[in-house]
């Protein structure tokens, strides 16, 4: 819904003021000529990277505090703290739903391209449906996963951002420094895991 009302906005194709106080201008040339979809661009690389920002730290402090249960029936639940999670769920769900749509809007053209985002955002979107709970068990596993994951949208958050601005970062290259983080990630699990195996060897024989 966001993507679809997105494209109907005709005016993201008119010049955006220059305006000293708009974000994007204070790293742009000033006499070049900006469009309001530069600035949605530039706020959709800030969503993300907060959102990745906010995640990791989120995770940090679930590391650091280690996971708590309380007993059933320990709280008593009401109507204003069920609102409350059902609001807060509600809040992120539609965040990360604008992360999924501005990540799109970074890899592909929403003017020849619609067709292909909405479907890529479908296809997405059934995955995480389906694939939630195999997906979280696997990152739950591999710690690591989660800090690759929010790095990738740090990289597309950058693009959004460098996009904004009116400079150029090409897909290749977006392509290219994702592909050097998942073959780093990849180095650092079999290191990690040789590492492993090295201490059982030698807890086995003393």
């Amino acid at each position: 819904g966001f993507l679809f009302f997105l494209s109907q906005l005709r005016f993201l194709e008119r010049p955006l003021p220059a305006y000293g106080w708009l974000p994007n201008r204070w790293f742009s040339n000033p006499t070049q000529e900006l469009t309001w979809m530069h600035l949605v661009l530039f706020v959709g690389g800030l969503v993300i990277l907060a959102m990745a920002v906010w995640e990791y730290y989120h995770k940090l402090r679930e590391e650091m505090a280690g996971k708590t249960h309380e007993p059933a029936g320990g709280r008593q639940v009401s109507v204003v703290r069920i609102l409350a999670v059902v609001g807060y769920l509600a809040t992120m769900n539609i965040l990360f739903s604008l992360d999924s749509v501005f990540a799109a809007v970074a890899i592909m053209d929403l003017k020849t391209q619609f067709p292909w985002m909405v479907a890529a955002i479908l296809i997405s979107s059934v995955i995480m449906i389906f694939g939630m709970i195999p997906i979280s068990a696997i990152v739950s596993k591999n710690k690591h996963f989660a800090v690759l994951m929010l790095s990738i949208l740090a990289v597309i958050a950058t693009k959004l951002l460098v996009d904004g601005t009116g400079a150029h970062f090409s897909n290749g290259l977006l392509m290219f420094i994702i592909g050097i983080l998942l073959l780093n990630d990849v180095a650092q699990a079999m290191l990690d895991r040789a590492s492993r195996r090295r201490e059982s060897r030698a807890t086995q024989k003393s």
